[in-house]
């Protein structure tokens, strides 16, 4: 086992009757033939858990909460240097990702992630997902970062320095954790360190009620945000750029389109096919779908829109 003077811990959390699954209980494990009695499995829950396959101490706190207010929680009452935080339903890349956290420890950086790919997509919807994945993990997060803009990080699977977000995160709710994380680093300037590679698979959402329901829960966690960052303009343009490029920027596309149909359709698929390659990485087998990714998709942006602006007609009733 590897000497460490520094305590860490494997952070996640789990809903209603929801079980640790394997691929979890084997990253802990893992961790802990690395790390030894230095590492501790810390799991939230809604109810008490069982861990019997676990050879580390667990420590098992019942929290009905948001996975944001639990790292709130975690990060207030921990004693540890490092937290790698994982969703209960990825599955890790176990030695990668341990050499990456090791990386990590040894820089001089606050938070650190890699990108996470997507496994068993099959059906139509699981495969828009993917191609999503794709834009967002690929290209639209390295590049908002790079220009100095990004609030967003993988919020299924990251490194966190302790001391570092201790007392210092926003005080209010939201389903998007990422974002708030993202934000804190973004506007404080926390040395951020990317890896390229993929550390974790997670399995896409593979219905159509399944991606609106989401959909809706991110814009309401999104407006939480917005609406936390209204008094502070360095916050909230932040917050606007990301929810423009994110969930607006298919509205150029679509009138790049159109305009070209109107000269010749010719030129609107060449363009389609296009960018369907770029946010795709140029993979063969995706492409198609990139291709119809660009038609369909958008639904599920505007129940994104349709969501957050019922919040804001909701808090202007409030108000009156």
């Amino acid at each position: 086992m590897a000497v460490l003077k520094n305590n860490i811990c494997l952070l996640t959390y789990l809903r209603k009757s929801e079980i640790l699954t394997n691929s979890l209980i084997s990253l802990a494990n893992d961790i802990y033939s690395e790390f030894g009695n230095q590492f501790e499995f810390v799991i939230y829950s809604e109810v008490p858990v069982e861990y019997k396959k676990l050879r580390m101490h667990v420590v098992n706190k019942v929290l009905l909460s948001t996975k944001y207010i639990r790292i709130l929680d975690c990060l207030e009452n921990c004693t540890y240097d490092y937290i790698l935080s994982a969703d209960n339903d990825i599955s890790p890349n176990n030695k990668l990702l341990i050499d990456r956290f090791k990386l990590f420890m040894h820089s001089n950086c606050d938070i650190c992630w890699g990108k996470i790919g997507t496994q068993n997509a099959d059906g139509m919807i699981s495969k828009f997902v993917s191609v999503d994945k794709l834009l967002s993990h690929n290209l639209i997060r390295p590049l908002l970062w790079k220009i100095g803009v990004g609030i967003s990080i993988p919020g299924q699977l990251f490194f966190m320095k302790t001391d570092s977000f201790r007392d210092h995160l926003g005080a209010f709710d939201t389903y998007l954790d990422d974002l708030a994380i993202g934000l804190y680093v973004s506007i404080n300037k926390r040395k951020r360190l990317f890896f390229k590679e993929i550390l974790g698979m997670e399995k896409p959402n593979d219905t159509f009620v399944g991606l609106m329901r989401q959909r809706e829960r991110w814009a309401h966690g999104y407006y939480s945000i917005l609406k936390a960052s209204f008094d502070r303009s360095d916050f909230k343009w932040r917050v606007v750029i990301h929810g423009v490029v994110y969930h607006f920027a298919w509205l150029i596309n679509w009138s790049v389109i159109f305009g070209l149909l109107m000269i010749d359709w010719k030129l609107s698929i060449l363009w389609i096919i296009c960018i369907s390659a770029l946010i795709t990485l140029y993979q063969p087998a995706m492409i198609v779908y990139g291709f119809f990714y660009q038609i369909l998709f958008p639904i599920f942006h505007l129940r994104w829109m349709f969501a957050l602006f019922s919040d804001f007609r909701k808090e202007k009733c409030i108000r009156k």
